[in-house]
């Protein structure tokens, strides 16, 4: 009567790390970046294409411990923070460094992450980073960037937050 569910397909920790040893073994500082961001937070690809250098709080030089979410760029338009641990803060520090010797833009509304034409990466171009990685890690299996981040992982320790003041409240009421 009612639809069969089944948990989707994730990538395991072994696999996951595997990713991370062959971007960081031979990628650029934007792939590396991307690709820690991607599993660290759980960002869906249009949150990974769409933050600009000012969404990653900083505090003096250093990467703060979240990045903002516009409404413009999130599921639903309610925005958020993604939380940050160490080893994604390093990359993106990393990376910052990088497109300041690169001479790419740094102020506050230009892009995060620029493809080779120095335009904001688009979503098909992430993907396709993201099937380039798994290939040079040796996966038989390609998936997509929907599977980055195992529900595991989500459910013990939430990555992203809404801000909106309708979301705080339910999560008030609980």
């Amino acid at each position: 009567m009612y639809p069969k569910f089944t948990t989707p397909k994730t990538l395991t920790a072994q696999e996951q790390g595997r990713l991370l040893r062959a971007v960081r073994a031979q990628g650029s500082p934007r792939d590396r970046a991307i690709l820690s961001l991607a599993l660290d937070t759980g960002l869906r690809l249009r949150e990974l294409a769409g933050p600009n250098v000012g969404d990653v709080f900083t505090e003096g030089s250093a990467i703060a411990w979240r990045v903002r979410l516009d409404p413009k760029i999130t599921k639903g338009g309610r925005g958020g923070v993604a939380f940050l641990n160490t080893g994604v803060r390093g990359e993106l520090l990393l990376y910052l460094r990088w497109k300041h010797r690169a001479k790419e833009a740094l102020e506050a509304r230009s892009p995060l992450f620029l493809s080779n034409q120095r335009q904001r990466l688009c979503l098909r171009q992430i993907q396709v980073l993201f099937r380039k990685w798994q290939t040079a890690a040796g996966f038989d299996t390609l998936y997509p960037l929907a599977c980055a981040t195992p529900p595991s992982r989500m459910s013990i320790a939430p990555r992203r937050t809404s801000t909106s003041p309708s979301a705080s409240l339910a999560t008030r009421a609980h």
